[in-house]
């Protein structure tokens, strides 16, 4: 298959809109060149925040929900869940909310998690704006893929799209998904062969495209697609650490050129590691940034929340199971939490 093919026979299943009219399933002209408008981030703000869209990017923030209350955009959005999930809405909500570059969209990944916060069951897409109201929906977001389907994450684009990385189970690889901001199908890139796809971090690099990373059991693997589909990095590269299980990768881009990876590492003791890369690839810092000897990760915490806080470039907060601190694009450590 040409990795770069417009898959759109995929994409079409498992649409609504908010509108009266469908969006037409025709075949769009190819991926216009990266907007110039960086992504904006969500931090640890509540989700109904929208933060500018100069803000630098960082992948979606993950969040767990018990009740609906907790988080006012799901709230606003219950009658759209409860018919999804089937009339009962799970008591374990697992959500990742990327901040669009279309300015006051959201989108929001929702899954059942199960008892241990872990699944991704019955995932929906909500794209919602600045009052919470929502614009569109994919009820089946990973429609047309082979199952099982593994973990997915969402992501913002270019000219506010939509983009979900899926690891594809059946093939060991990740696919890379897109809506633009009508909901039309966009494309499906084959983005990378990861030999296995535990779990899956992607975060939207303005002018460069997305950087995807699959967590393994030995190791993360990772590939920059560009935005008309190019594979920066061949069949994608090692980076990070490794740890007793697969640790998924937590992604920010510090400035325009280089980019964060945060991840729990270690064997017998679990520590946390950030590391930064260029827009090759290449180890920018000569080791990663030991953030220090941390209490055995709970199972289903494995991710690092990341966030860059708009008045402070270059510094990015790292929210890791037991504690919170900021690091500095030169390494440094700069206040602990």
């Amino acid at each position: 298959m040409d990795r770069r093919a417009l898959l759109l026979v995929l994409l079409s299943l498992g649409c609504s809109r908010n509108k009266a009219e469908s969006a037409p399933d025709a075949a769009p002209p190819p991926p216009p060149e990266p907007s110039a408008v960086p992504a904006p981030v969500v931090t640890n703000a509540a989700a109904t925040a929208r933060p500018s869209v100069n803000v630098l990017p960082v992948e979606a923030r993950r969040s767990r929900v018990s009740k609906l209350e907790e988080d006012p955009a799901l709230l606003a959005n219950a009658d759209t869940l409860r018919k999804h999930f089937g009339g009962a809405i799970p008591s374990g909500l697992v959500v990742q909310t990327a901040v669009l570059t279309m300015p006051g969209r959201v989108a929001l990944l929702v899954a059942d998690g199960g008892k241990t916060g872990t699944s991704q069951d019955q995932p929906i897409v909500l794209v919602l704006d600045d009052a919470n109201k929502l614009l569109w929906s994919k009820e089946r977001p990973a429609g047309g893929i082979m199952p099982p389907v593994g973990k997915i994450a969402i992501a913002a684009g270019p000219k506010g799209r939509v983009a979900l990385a899926i690891c594809d189970a059946p093939t060991s690889s990740v696919a890379l998904r897109e809506w633009d901001e009508e909901s039309t199908a966009f494309a499906d890139f084959q983005a990378m062969d990861a030999d296995g796809c535990d779990d899956v971090s992607v975060l939207y690099w303005a002018k460069r495209g997305w950087v995807i990373a699959a967590a393994r059991k030995d190791g993360v693997r990772a590939q920059l697609v560009s935005s008309d589909g190019r594979l920066e990095w061949g069949r994608g590269i090692p980076l990070g650490a490794r740890w007793r299980a697969a640790s998924p990768a937590s992604l920010a881009a510090d400035s325009d050129d280089t980019f964060l990876l945060a991840q729990y590492a270690g064997q017998d003791q679990d520590h946390a590691l950030v590391y930064r890369y260029d827009a090759k690839g290449a180890p920018v810092w000569p080791n990663g940034v030991d953030l220090g000897e941390l209490p055995r990760v709970p199972a289903g915490q494995e991710h690092v929340g990341l966030s860059i806080a708009r008045d402070r470039p270059g510094i990015v907060h790292v929210k890791l199971a037991s504690k919170e601190l900021d690091v500095a694009s030169s390494g440094e450590i700069v206040k602990g939490r």
